[in-house]
This record gives C-alpha cells, structure tokens and sequence, in this order.
C-alpha cells in the first residue's frame, strides 16, 4: 500500500507539473510558406478561390476527411475554414502579391487555435510545425506545377 501511494502522489506531481509547463506554450501555432508564381495575379486568384479544384494542388486533403469553406476573399486575399472529422478547426489565408504582371507571389499562412486543456496537443505542434509547413510547400509547388503548365 505504501508503494501504491507512492506511485499515486509521483502521477499526480508529474501530471500538474507537465499541465502547467504546457501553459507556457503558445495556443496558437502559425505556419507560413511562400512561393513565386509565374502567372498574373489573377489567373492565381481565380484559382485559389474555386474550392473544389482544391484536391487537384492541395495537399492535405487527399481522403475528403476536411470541410474547406470559403470565409471571406478579397483582390488580395483568400481566407478559409478547415474543419477535420475529429473536430481540429484550421485557418487558412493566401496573400497575393503582384510582383509583375506575370509573376505572383502567394504567401500561405495555415493556423490552428489549440485550447488550454489540451496539453498533448501543444506539446505534439511543436513537431507537427515542420510537417505542416512541409505540406504547404508540396500544396503551393502543386499549384505552381498546376498554373503554370498551359
């Protein structure tokens, strides 16, 4: 019994203290990726914006397990919704800079909002940053490889 209570005040000692060590992480985790797109501006534009032609460049949505919904667009800027089967929400803008006529640079920014109960989740996004970030740069030379080829 004396091992048992041991043990117990050991877990719960650990538990508190990796619930407050999460505390001091951020709760929301922003990717950001850019790529020069050789086309007008609003050759781009017209392509990010139409959503169902999102599989064919993106990605992180090859199962159709991810509701993507517009939420607002602008010359400049497409922003959308992500919301996965398990409940994670993601927010996803494109900014759009005209360098030239036929040259556009597409920033893509991609953030997650983690809540403060959920300590696993914000020790696992400092690894999954680098996976995500990994997945916009093969989504953005997709939709490169996709506008550019005639």
């Amino acid at each position: 019994m004396k091992y048992f209570k041991f043990l117990l005040i050991n877990i719960i000692v650990f538990g508190v203290l990796f619930f407050s060590l999460s505390l001091l992480f951020p709760n929301t985790i922003n990717t950001n990726k850019a790529i020069t797109i050789l086309a007008g501006k609003e050759k781009v534009y017209n392509t990010i914006k139409s959503i169902q032609h999102w599989k064919q460049w993106n990605a992180f949505d090859k199962n159709g397990s991810v509701a993507i919904a517009l939420q607002s667009s602008s010359n400049d800027t497409i922003a959308t919704v992500w919301k996965h089967q398990d409940g994670q929400v993601l927010y996803s803008v494109h900014n759009l800079v005209a360098i030239s006529d036929d040259s556009t640079v597409v920033n893509w920014s991609l953030q997650e909002k983690i809540k403060w109960y959920q300590p696993l989740k914000k020790f696992a996004a400092l690894f999954t940053n680098k996976k995500t970030g990994y997945a916009i740069e093969i989504s953005l030379d997709n939709l490169k490889k996709q506008i550019e080829t005639p």
